[in-house]
């Protein structure tokens, strides 16, 4: 128990002794594509080494298989300790502080061309680490915090709350905060949704490269609408989670994020905690919906929408700022 919350640990194997701050996970596809970016570690530049310890940095995971957890990180909990928060009754998962390749290469199957938003790849920082809301918010969870009927098209106490804006998003946020207390909870930046969904992974999705596969973790156009009514959503949580334990993170509704979007931010965008483009009216979509095809439910798709914005595609999770 910390702060009066319930903890779960999960597995003990995840635990490393100690706290740390920045854990960072590398696979031989990553070491390819950070070889452009950063100086070659050998012995003629071994300055590296202390530069990253120095950053936090307490785990080099080498070679063509990603740890499945491994991530101690700010606040002593393993990658997927989990906890349940009130007043609205979200289930949230830690993510811990860590360094990933953020957007695709051009070459990464299911890119479009007209998704050069996704680049260049570029090393990202992520500083501290946060709770995230392990489900989309719910209807039920909507309806309990605001004290009105849920403006979702598809209706069920466990779908995700959809049809809502991105202006409509933020007094719910308000009122949440006002219940909490303080103003602890907010929208993932389009950094820290990526790298949540990624969970240590270098590939198109959070599971690997076989789209194949997508219909295990993600409703998209290729599974929603079936078996069942035509193409819709689904109750949050009924499909596979990814490594760090967040369901949904690819398809069922796109999830709003506190960014601004720009088409080029990825060129100027800084690498530690970077929080999208300072100017801007249309603001980011992540994650793919189950209306779209497959290719959208990547992890490094960018999508945008106006801030009034209302679609039955469309809908949002949270982020608790750690106590």
């Amino acid at each position: 128990m910390r702060g009066g919350k319930r903890l779960d640990r999960g597995n003990p194997d995840m635990a490393l002794n100690g706290a740390v701050d920045i854990v960072i996970f590398w696979s031989s596809t990553m070491w390819k594509e950070l070889s452009g970016m950063l100086p070659p570690l050998n012995p003629g530049n071994m300055l590296m080494i202390p530069a990253l310890l120095l950053a936090g940095c307490v785990a080099l995971t080498c070679g063509d298989q990603l740890p499945r957890t491994g991530a101690v990180a700010d606040g002593g909990w393993p990658a997927g300790t989990s906890r349940h928060d009130e007043p609205a009754g979200m289930d949230l998962v830690w993510v811990p502080a860590g360094s990933f390749v953020m957007g695709s290469s051009p070459g990464e199957e299911g890119r479009q061309a007209n998704d050069s938003d996704e680049g260049p790849q570029h090393l990202v920082t992520i500083s501290r680490g946060f709770w995230l809301g392990k489900f989309e918010v719910t209807q039920d969870q909507w309806e309990a915090v605001t004290g009105r009927p849920s403006p979702a098209h598809f209706k069920g106490a466990r779908h995700p709350v959809e049809n809502v804006s991105w202006d409509e998003v933020q007094i719910f946020i308000g009122r949440l905060n006002q219940s909490a207390g303080s103003p602890c909870y907010r929208l993932p930046t389009e950094a820290e949704w990526e790298y949540a969904c990624r969970a240590g992974s270098s590939e198109p999705f959070s599971f690997g490269r076989d789209n194949r596969r997508l219909s295990r973790y993600a409703w998209f156009r290729g599974n929603a609408d079936r078996p069942g009514p035509p193409g819709r959503t689904r109750p949050v949580g009924l499909l596979r989670p990814n490594r760090w334990g967040l369901h949904d993170m690819h398809g069922n509704v796109w999830e709003w994020c506190a960014d601004r979007y720009t088409v080029d931010y990825y060129a100027e965008s800084p690498q530690m905690d970077p929080g999208g483009p300072a100017a801007g009216h249309r603001r980011v979509k992540r994650g793919g919906s189950w209306f779209y095809p497959w290719h959208n439910c990547r992890s490094a798709d960018r999508a945008r929408g106006e801030p009034d914005l209302r679609s039955s595609s469309v809908g949002f999770r949270l982020v608790r700022d750690a106590d």
